[in-house]
């Protein structure tokens, strides 16, 4: 068990969050069936394991680090998710029984959990960009890149009804839904594919590149990466990429071959 001092430490942390996380109450799963958080974690869980001692190494090394550190929680998730991840550990082979009526228990308290991750397209704004300006520089003198980078209210109300839509389709599925809090984001930068700043286009004024990913400014330099994108979806955009990059190097051909380049 988790000491005292250890427990009003998660508190804090979580704050405002702190009752409706720790108290949350899964009834499906008896509490003498986890294996719950503690200062002993590995100890007590893993060396019974079939896990060599460089994991076990590894594994006591991820359970002292951080905030959390020596809690029995992991702090190199975010703190709600780290709670969720170590405090319900159990497992269905500690279970007694066998048999079928050892599988209809299995299935009673350990259900087949699902999530749903939407994802969505941010649309292209000029405040949104790489930029230079003010910025200091690395030890090679060469100008350190700062990303500046806000959602719009489009994203906000596209967010709010993907959570509507998964509600549904979750209510549909007779699924529990578990406690969330509606309208969260992820942090900017964690889910993306890096795409635009040096985006195509046919006005110079407007764009670095022309259709086949070539420089307005600089004729023999083509850029054949996401950075070409003028704006993407949620989908992985390698094979665009690559699609790009194919177009941009027949049209580099010609053009040397008609000695233009």
């Amino acid at each position: 068990m988790a000491t005292s001092t250890s427990t009003g430490k998660i508190e804090t942390y979580l704050g405002a969050k702190s009752e409706s996380l720790l108290g949350f109450n899964a009834p499906k799963i008896s509490k003498d069936r986890l294996h719950l958080p503690g200062p002993d974690f590995v100890d007590r869980i893993w060396t019974v394991s079939n896990r060599n001692i460089r994991v076990l190494t590894n594994l006591q090394r991820m359970f002292n680090h951080g905030r959390l550190a020596r809690t029995g929680y992991l702090s190199i998730l975010p703190v709600d998710q780290g709670i969720e991840h170590s405090a319900g550990a159990s497992f269905a082979k500690d279970m007694p029984g066998f048999g079928l009526d050892f599988k209809k228990a299995v299935k009673r308290r350990y259900p087949a959990l699902v999530a749903l991750h939407p994802y969505g397209e941010v649309l292209p704004r000029p405040e949104n960009r790489v930029t230079v300006e003010g910025t200091p520089l690395d030890a090679y003198g060469v100008p350190i890149a700062r990303i500046e980078y806000k959602i719009g209210d489009n994203e906000r109300r596209m967010a709010a009804e993907m959570y509507d839509t998964a509600e549904s389709i979750l209510h549909a599925a007779k699924a529990e839904i578990v406690p969330f809090e509606r309208n969260k984001l992820d942090v900017n930068g964690s889910a993306i594919h890096e795409h635009g700043t040096c985006r195509m286009g046919a006005d110079p004024k407007r764009s670095a590149l022309n259709g086949f990913c070539q420089s307005h400014d600089v004729p023999n330099m083509f850029v054949v990466d996401g950075s070409a994108f003028t704006t993407a979806t949620e989908k992985n955009p390698t094979l665009t990429i690559l699609a790009l990059a194919w177009r941009a190097t027949d049209y580099l051909a010609q053009e040397m071959k008609a000695s233009r380049l």
